[in-house]
Formats: C-alpha cells, structure tokens, sequence
C-alpha cells in the first residue's frame, strides 16, 4: 500500500473528483443495502477513546489533511481524513484478531475430533505393532486453519504498523510492513534522521523473539 499525505485542500478535491467518477465507471452493478451486526472488542482500549475525542490536543495535529491511499496498479483507491485513519484501522484490527480466534476455534474443534476418532476406531498393525486408524479431511482441515491463523496475524501486525505514524505524529515515517520497523528500530546504530524509539527497540530486542517464529512459520 503506497500512503500520500495530502494537505491542499485544492488538490484533494480534484483528486476526490477524479476517484468519484472512476468509481461511477466501473463500480459493480446491484443494489447498496444496509445492514446490521453484533460489534467486535476493540483493540488499544487506551488509545481508542483518545482517537474519538475531537477536542483533544493531539488528535488536532491530524485535522485538514487526507491520506490517499492506494495499491500498486491502483485497483484499491481512497482518500482517508488521516484523523479518522486511526479509528479505522482499530476496527480492521478487530476484524483480523476475530478472524484468528476463528481459526483456533475451528482448529480445537478438528483435534477434538480427531482425538474422539482414535479412541473409537484406534487398531493396531500386527505386521508392525502400530497404532493406526482411519481419518477423514481432518489434517488438511487444521493445516488449512493453521496457515489461514499465520497469514492473518502477519496482516494484523502489518495493519498495526500503517497505524504508528498516529502515536508518532503525522510527519513520521511510514513502515511498508511490520518487519519493516521491526528492521528500523532495532538498528543499533541508527544513521541521524532515522526512526529512532528506544523504549521500543529494546522491548523488541528482548521479548519480540515471538515475531522471528511467527515469520519464519509463515514464510
């Protein structure tokens, strides 16, 4: 995802212009319906009633300025009020962190049944004494889960990263991934002018061990 910040007020209209008339041209035919559904926890509880207070001094260094955000071949574009960036991301937050709870839940749910299965068709091999019995689509069910859970977390972590320029202020360094300020602030030796949280390097540095498996379990 490529994020421009956009402060003229001139230029964002013409490109709001623009982007409206693409969408009248190729958005999908049907009709838009409303509807309505349970809310989801959300995600940095101390942060979220500081996102939703338009008074507070911190949120007002965010007011008039617009994130255009786009894909690569710009298939995926929109013009976001960087003020509201925040409250959006927290709600993709949830929406992920829900999404890995379903996969755990669906993973629990296969290795229990697996483990009903062996106990009441668990037959042992004469010609080699071992146990075997007979399964359905149960292994590929919890590899299916478990790689749906790794990629998902790694899309969490990377949605956590496009939303740190909101802690660190609106002219702050923009990650790519989470990898990509992992690899940031862990430098040693940073060169002057680079993104620099010490606090945070050595959280990382001596319980973000989690993040090297969770990548390579990925990969």
């Amino acid at each position: 995802m490529h994020y421009v910040i956009m402060k003229d007020n001139e230029k964002i209209e013409r490109l709001r212009t623009k982007l409206g008339a693409e969408w009248r041209r190729y958005h999908p035919t049907g009709s838009i319906v409303s509807f309505s559904m349970p809310a989801l926890d959300i995600p940095l509880p101390v942060l979220w009633p500081v996102a939703k207070d338009f008074k507070w001094g911190f949120r007002q260094q965010f007011l008039g300025a617009v994130y255009y955000i786009r894909t690569n071949n710009r298939y995926v574009s929109q013009i976001v009020p960087m003020a509201e960036h925040f409250v959006m991301g927290c709600v993709a937050l949830a929406e992920q962190r829900y999404a890995m709870q379903l996969s755990i839940t669906r993973i629990v749910g296969t290795a229990t049944q697996l483990a009903e299965l062996y106990r009441a068709s668990r037959r042992v091999r004469e010609a080699t004494g071992q146990p075997h019995f007979r399964i359905g689509m149960h292994v590929y069910t919890v590899t299916a889960d478990f790689a749906h859970f790794l990629f998902t977390a790694r899309s969490l972590l990377d949605s956590l990263a496009a939303l740190l320029p909101y802690l660190y202020g609106p002219n702050a360094n923009r990650f790519g991934s989470f990898g990509d300020f992992v690899g940031k602030v862990c430098k040693e030796s940073p060169r002057e002018g680079d993104f620099q949280d010490d606090d945070v390097r050595i959280h990382l540095k001596e319980k973000g061990e989690w993040f090297g498996l969770l990548r390579d379990l990925r990969d």
